[in-house]
């Protein structure tokens, strides 16, 4: 199992912050605990040199609570949303070494 945690939640385009949700915005992120998989080997080609390579699938998944103080012609609106945000990298790994 791994830890899904996000810290200095931000948005960082300040023309979306603008433009879209029309005022300044605060952003949270729910901390999750999902299954991380991974499956890897490392060969000994002579009793010095080896090799190694490993792949990672970690499923993270969080929800995003957008805190907006909308700029509206009737004035300032306090706007709540939130959305689901679903990362699923494949993470690669090779490694050469020398063993002395």
């Amino acid at each position: 199992m791994s830890r899904g945690s996000f810290t200095d939640e931000k948005i960082t385009n300040g023309a979306f912050e603008a433009n879209v949700l029309h005022g300044p915005t605060t952003v949270t992120t729910d901390s999750s605990w999902e299954p991380g998989f991974n499956a890897g080997f490392t060969y000994a080609f002579t009793d010095h040199w080896f090799a190694g390579f490993s792949i990672s699938y970690l499923p993270l998944s969080t929800t995003a609570k957008l805190n907006t103080q909308a700029q509206t012609p009737i004035g300032t609106v306090n706007v709540q949303s939130q959305t689901k945000i679903k990362l699923n990298p494949i993470v690669t790994y090779v490694n050469i070494g020398y063993r002395f």
